[in-house]
């Protein structure tokens, strides 16, 4: 027959595995609850800059300065061609393309600062597409005429919007753990949603460096400008409506 005290010690050892189960139970528990959002947005904040700052500089020019640039083949079958393939056509295929890419090379890596600051480079793309042959030049010179360099200046705007806006979007959730995935995605929806808006707001200003005067442009381009300023108008309240839906998801749904 077992003894008081091993009686005593059997019980003693019941309870320190109880307490361990519990403190493995309650750890488990610790594991598993997902963070808040203010501290994932502290580990992807960099992710959130650059998509949005992609898309601040992408459509603050595209399409609303670009459409403006016009061939120095003017009077010739290629000008009605001009727009359609120079602006629009590259702009989509070289979007694609960059946005493809992604799938085989990833580079900078996502701690690195170097994929900051090549999106913040991306600013440049302002005044070159600025400096091109658009209609009508009052307050700036036209230091690219030539179909051609136009053409390469698109060529690169859109590879490296595609680029960054891709490679933003699949970063920003490798940064935080599995279970904060799907909170790091709906941020990064709302910062794009964020430099959609902005990005169009910000081609309002932008366009007044481009100022529509003179007889013919009063003339036989009002309606096509009034037109372009609709489009826009349209463009920011989409974007708008997504900024509002990322931050009301389940606004007006029973």
């Amino acid at each position: 027959m077992p003894n008081g005290n091993g009686a005593l010690a059997h019980a003693g050892h019941k309870e320190d595995e109880s307490g361990q189960a519990f403190i493995t139970l309650e750890s488990a528990n610790t594991q598993d609850k997902k963070l808040s959002v203010k501290d994932v947005f502290k580990k992807i904040w960099v992710m959130a800059f650059c998509v949005t700052f992609v898309f601040i500089v992408t459509l603050s020019m595209f399409p609303a300065i670009t459409v403006e640039v016009k061939t120095q083949y003017e009077g010739t079958k290629w000008e009605v061609y001009f727009i359609p393939v120079c602006c629009f056509l590259i702009f989509n295929i070289m979007d694609w393309i960059g946005r493809t890419v992604t799938t085989v090379v990833q580079w900078p890596a996502k701690e690195s600062r170097i994929f900051p600051a090549l999106v913040v480079s991306r600013v440049i793309f302002i005044p070159l597409l600025m400096l091109c042959n658009i209609r009508n030049h009052f307050y700036l010179p036209a230091l690219f005429p030539h179909d051609a360099a136009f053409s390469i200046i698109m060529l690169l705007f859109a590879g490296t919007s595609g680029y960054c806006v891709c490679l933003s979007m699949s970063y920003a959730p490798q940064l935080v753990a599995p279970k904060d995935a799907e909170t790091a995605g709906a941020l990064m929806t709302f910062f794009l949603a964020l430099g959609l808006s902005l990005g169009a707001a910000l081609s309002f200003p932008l366009r007044v460096l481009v100022p529509a005067h003179g007889k013919e442009q009063r003339s036989s381009s009002s309606l096509r400008q009034r037109g372009r300023d609709l489009h826009r108008c349209r463009a920011l309240s989409y974007s708008l409506g997504r900024v509002w839906d990322c931050l009301h998801p389940g606004f007006g749904t029973d």
